[in-house]
């Protein structure tokens, strides 16, 4: 995501131009100035078309390497304080079942909602993210949720394990004031 367009008119552009699935990478400035914030003035558009969104690609980015712990560097925070907004990402419910939005090498800051919240759409994969904590130094403001999942979603993947040699896919989720992960369904169920 560069400064010119702003987050809100890249992922608008995604969703005009559906499909292919949109790949947005970042391209910030040099690493010597991680971690990087953007703070949007309004809410992001809800997203309707697969849209990628590769956090390391920014310059200075790197995923986790480690078995137990996380010292990936990451360098790009999207951050709701500021501004009060409700939502990070949002996958509405209007998207089609076809709909997927992959996330990675994120960091997400003080949405009052939900940091990441799909309520449609299906395939989702959020890995290698940051909620709530540390970035780069930086501390991260508490959400509301960490990641939410609603009721008509499913097939979701949230990051990787201690097992295998997934560790690059490992999300560090805290400091939510409700749920880190919230299963929304009849009964919501908190992870």
């Amino acid at each position: 995501m560069s400064p010119a367009p702003a987050g809100t008119a890249l992922i608008a552009s995604a969703n005009a131009n559906n499909p292919p699935a949109a790949l947005i990478l970042f391209d910030l400035g040099a690493a010597s100035g991680c971690p990087y914030t953007i703070a949007p003035l309004t809410p992001l558009p809800h997203i309707t078309s697969s849209i990628a969104f590769a956090g390391y690609s920014q310059d200075g980015a790197s995923a986790n390497t480690l078995p137990y712990g996380f010292n990936g560097t990451i360098c790009v925070i999207l951050d709701g304080s500021p501004h009060n907004l409700a939502d990070g990402l949002y996958v509405g419910a209007a998207a089609d079942d076809s709909i997927e939005m992959q996330v990675s090498g994120l960091a997400f800051s003080g949405f009052s909602h939900g940091a990441i919240s799909m309520y449609g759409g299906s395939g989702h994969t959020i890995t290698g993210s940051k909620i709530g904590g540390m970035a780069g130094g930086a501390t991260l403001d508490p959400s509301g949720n960490g990641i939410i999942i609603g009721p008509a979603v499913h097939d979701v993947t949230i990051g990787g394990g201690n097992f295998g040699d997934d560790y690059d896919r490992r999300n560090l989720i805290g400091s939510a004031t409700g749920g880190g992960v919230v299963v929304d369904g009849a009964t919501d169920t908190l992870i």
